[in-house]
């Protein structure tokens, strides 16, 4: 089955689960470095830079600016501490935009 994050990995890789827990169970052509690596750099199309050890995430510089400029919203480093108070803010942010354009709502909680 497909899991994201087996093991603090980065991305998602196929695995096989059990009570000891995921096993990445890879094609025999694809090394775990080489995965690894692909992961990481699809990440960057999603926006992400990279994740800290303490599960930090870095954006990436042109996102960063993007929000910015379109919604008002700054974050270049989103803590595990802040996702609560975050997600307020950036629908707060979305609600105007929705109201500016009469797009329709906004997320709800």
């Amino acid at each position: 089955m497909s899991v994201p994050g087996p093991n603090g990995l980065p991305g998602g890789y196929p695995c096989r689960l059990s009570q000891e827990g995921a096993e990445v169970v890879l094609p025999n052509d694809l090394t775990l470095e080489d995965a690894i690596e692909i992961n990481e750099k699809g990440a960057k199309f999603d926006g992400i830079e990279r994740v800290k050890d303490d599960g930090t995430v870095i954006y990436v510089d042109e996102n960063v600016r993007n929000m910015e400029d379109v919604l008002g919203y700054t974050c270049k480093e989103l803590r595990i501490s802040e996702i609560g108070e975050r997600a307020k803010e950036l629908n707060a942010k979305l609600r105007k935009l929705y109201e500016k354009y009469g797009t329709g709502s906004a997320i709800t909680q």
